[in-house]
């Protein structure tokens, strides 16, 4: 068609219709204006007699008779104006009949316009940052938390280009600064707190300037396999204010990231109608008027089907049933033609959940220890572990769930749905200021001292979407299956073959598609804590290990978390996933570096954040696909021993349905001299051969071979659980942290949950017989830890470990570490050194592992080597 005399005709319509539009709006100024009146003298004394914010106290409730004042207003209020309030329109303008659809063509046609116009195929992942107020404690209710009335123009906008794809997440999303800047944002002896630089920072991370802002590593749609409908979006998230822990040098950034702990504790809200927040909050900046901005760069349009409100903080007895326990509101949204001429684009609001918790991490908290979440005054470290990770779920609206479940709205490796999360904004509760109710807790809720009610009063209306800081435009992709790495670039044919499979597969006789799967987190090379030596052997390594668990240890499928992009630009361990078949081992690029590497015992002690979100991402993605998950490293090997020749029919066959935990102690094993050879340097290792003061593991030797010299006999000693690691069962287990199953449904059941179901219930939990229990190293399986020993900790080895030294110090630089083997024979009694050199016996060797594991080992990588 003609588009010049097209427009021209449309311009000539639009002029006409000028007068009707004038008289139109008119009518409608009048009618509000009318509708205004009448409830400001409906509520009026309601309003001004001090129940509408602004005009209660300021400075907080005096006595018991104001509380009671202020709760008979309220209740006058939800009896004589809330009925009358709900049943006007809500704020939202949704044209009639409007539902979106999804069409695979329209969307590539919206992407080339969004690429016309923005030269991406996707909107920017955005961060608005809102500026926090100081944190100050409120425990003598001094103040009540003061209503958010910013604007969408003050907020700071922060933008994060490198994700465009959905091959891209997670690994580019923006949790770090780029490789180059390590040296400036130090990991090991850092001095330099982050809060004088956050704004700075934000460029690539915004959670310092915003740390209401959830710390994301990895967002996914989780499809229930049985119906093929995505019923969450799941977030995974660290707690970043674990990342620099010394009070003295850091207690700004302390101080700062306490609403990082805020965003972990719950808090009720009630749904209202825009009106009823208008005349709770006329403070508060609305979307409604003429003369406001909200900074969009599209045209906004609203899906009937979608629910889209306003909200207010809440006690638990006045919350929506959904929002009793929640912290963040979810929008989902898409884009599409913003006219007739496919010429502009408009976002269309496809939906508005709130936030659920997989558990209660402040009742978690209370039932693991007797620490609170954050001690009173903020101040100082929050030592306990199992606040590390924060998990939570959006729900995906019900119109929304078949399309995000098969990953159908992924067209071009580019998501169609978009996501935004909306944190709810409360200061953190402190010390015995823990929420609960009596169905948590029994009649031990009286002994908590948070009352909403004077914290927030009951008109703490919550700003409008676009007025609250906020994360923006995370796309939606496809749901995990088994075997799939977030990497692999999906075409729809691919996700609905992969759920019908899936579905199909939950029909057979056994519920999971696995029996045990393995989560590794590995870097082509990379330093243990501390400024210890660069370690690369790691490709070699896991060529040894994965070889072991899959045709030795007969585990069905290993996931491969790496993390060579933390420390390189050069290097990946693809070489070594890739020789193996997909179907068996799935490598997923994760980047992202840790927070802190010091070792424990400093004073800003370390947290590898990345690490522990890696095995997070793992058992949320994969983990329901198995029975159970070993969540070890490179150099740990579990041992089938006893009668059982593999790690899957041992837990199929020989463990208990009850058993929900298997442990397994840890000991360091050394290198057995009889499989090194010696190592010089030209430096402390010695200059040539005859001068060599250090040995290194022979190349042809195996790792396992060369660490089967443990210092103790079988069965291992009691002390060794302290670095002990896991099998366990991914349904049961709600979060994990290395060595320790830190939280299980155990611990978040409820006491009223207990109640029903006859069980006790205390306080404080501890996982016992049955659930838990250690794996009986002579006649179940055992663990060796193959721990490198560098050349350089070998160096002086002939004088440390002959049968005369006497140590210095109890220094562990003056221990031996190189192992000599004590004879199998060998008995009390009998020397306790070799005869041939006057080296001491340092160590035992396991022979179910020399006779039986290592010619299995020999062959299965021969077989590999072949293909």
């Amino acid at each position: 068609r003609d588009t010049t005399s097209m427009n021209k005709r449309g311009q000539e319509k639009r002029n006409a219709g000028i007068p009707l539009i004038f008289v139109l709006l008119v009518l409608t100024i009048t009618y509000a204006l009318c509708c205004i009146l009448f409830f400001e003298l409906a509520i009026g004394k309601f309003v001004h007699k001090g129940f509408g914010p602004g005009h209660h106290d300021r400075h907080g409730l005096k006595n018991g008779r104001e509380e009671s004042y202020l709760k008979q207003q309220l209740a006058d209020f939800n009896k004589a104006v809330k009925p009358a309030l709900n049943s006007q329109e809500p704020k939202q303008t949704i044209e009639a009949a409007f539902q979106w659809k999804f069409d695979p063509q329209r969307v590539r046609e919206v992407q080339q316009l969004l690429l016309r116009t923005t030269r991406r195929l996707s909107p920017v992942i955005t961060a608005y940052v809102e500026e926090s107020p100081k944190n100050t404690s409120s425990q003598n209710y001094s103040f009540r938390q003061p209503l958010r009335t910013q604007s969408p123009d003050s907020l700071k906008k922060f933008t994060y280009e490198r994700l465009t794809k959905c091959s891209e997440m997670p690994t580019k999303f923006p949790v770090n600064h780029p490789l180059e800047l390590n040296e400036e944002y130090r990991n090991v002896n850092n001095r330099s707190p982050m809060y004088r630089k956050k704004n700075h920072y934000a460029k690539f991370c915004p959670v310092d300037a915003d740390p209401y802002l959830p710390w994301i590593h990895d967002v996914f749609p989780s499809m229930n396999v049985e119906t093929s409908r995505a019923e969450y979006v799941e977030i995974l998230a660290q707690n970043k204010r674990r990342c620099n822990t010394d009070d003295n040098r850091f207690k700004g950034d302390l101080e700062n990231l306490q609403p990082q702990v805020a965003i972990m504790q719950p808090v009720p809200i009630t749904r209202i109608s825009s009106q009823e927040a208008f005349l709770l909050a006329p403070d508060l900046w609305s979307a409604s008027n003429p003369s406001s901005n909200n900074n969009s760069l599209f045209d906004v349009a609203v899906d009937s089907r979608a629910t889209v409100s306003r909200y207010r903080l809440a006690t638990y007895e006045d919350a929506d049933e959904d929002s009793q326990e929640t912290r963040f509101i979810c929008r989902f949204y898409t884009f599409d033609f913003g006219d007739d001429f496919q010429l502009t684009v408009r976002k269309i609001i496809l939906g508005e959940t709130l936030s659920v918790f997989p558990y209660n991490y402040e009742y978690a908290a209370y039932r693991k220890d007797s620490y609170p979440m954050l001690s009173d005054g903020g101040s100082g470290a929050n030592n306990c572990f199992w606040n590390s990770v924060q998990h939570f779920r959006c729900p995906v609206p019900s119109h929304l769930q078949d399309l995000v479940g098969h990953g159908k709205t992924v067209v071009n490796d580019v998501a169609s749905i978009y996501l935004a999360i909306v944190p709810i904004r409360t200061r953190v509760r402190l010390g015995n200021e823990q929420y609960f109710t009596k169905r948590m807790v029994g009649e031990l809720y009286k002994e908590t001292e948070f009352d909403p009610t004077k914290e927030w009063g009951n008109a703490h209306v919550l700003p409008e979407v676009e007025a609250s800081g906020r994360w923006e435009n995370i796309p939606l992709c496809a749901s995990p299956m088994p075997g799939r790495s977030p990497n692999d670039v999906i075409s729809i044919d691919d996700q609905v073959t992969a759920a019908s499979e899936a579905g199909s597969d939950q029909g057979s006789t056994r519920s999971k598609n696995h029996t045990l799967i393995a989560c590794v987190w590995a870097s082509a090379h990379f330093t243990t804590r501390g400024n210890t030596p660069v370690d690369f052997s790691t490709s070699s390594r896991l060529k040894e290990w994965i070889t072991y668990n899959l045709y030795v240890a007969n585990m069905d499928h290993i996931y491969v978390y790496d993390n060579s992009g933390a420390h390189t630009n050069e290097l990946t361990l693809a070489n070594v996933t890739d020789l193996f078949p997909r179907e068996k081992v799935t490598r997923i690029d994760w980047p992202f570096r840790v927070c802190n590497n010091n070792i424990p015992a400093h004073a800003n002690t370390g947290e590898r954040s990345s690490q522990y979100a890696a095995e997070a991402s793992c058992r949320l993605r994969f983990g329901r696909f198995s029975e159970f998950l070993a969540s070890i490293d490179t150099d740990e090997y579990l041992i089938p021993m006893g009668n059982w020749t593999d790690l899957k029919h041992w837990l199929r066959e020989g463990v208990d349905p009850e058993t929900k935990i298997l442990s397994f102690r840890s000991t360091r094993a050394s290198p057995n001299y009889d499989f090194m050879e010696p190592y010089w340097d030209g430096e402390k290792c010695g200059a040539n051969e005859s001068d060599a003061r250090c040995v290194i593991k022979r190349p042809e030797a195996l790792y396992l071979e060369t660490y089967n010299c443990d210092h103790n006999p079988l069965p291992k000693p009691e002390w060794a659980d302290r670095a002990k690691k896991q099998i366990y069962r991914p349904s049961y287990v709600l979060n994990h942290y290395v060595h320790y199953s830190t939280v299980t449904k155990g611990t978040a059941m409820l006491h009223s949950e207990a109640e029903e179901r006859h069980l006790s219930w205390s306080h404080r939990h501890h996982e016992r017989r049955p659930s838990e229990r250690y794996a009986d190293d002579l006649l179940e399986a055992t663990m060796t830890h193959a721990k490198s020993t560098l050349p350089l900790e070998t160096e002086g080895y002939k004088q440390k470990c002959h049968k005369d030294y006497v140590p210095r110090t109890r220094d562990r630089d003056e221990r031996c570490k190189v192992g000599f083997v004590r004879p199998l024979e060998w008995k009390d009694g009998d020397s306790e050194f070799r005869a041939r050199d006057n080296f001491n016996y340092s160590c035992y060797i396991n022979p179910r592992v020399s006779e039986i594991i290592l010619p299995k080992l020999r062959k299965a990588m021969h077989m590999q080597e072949m293909k």
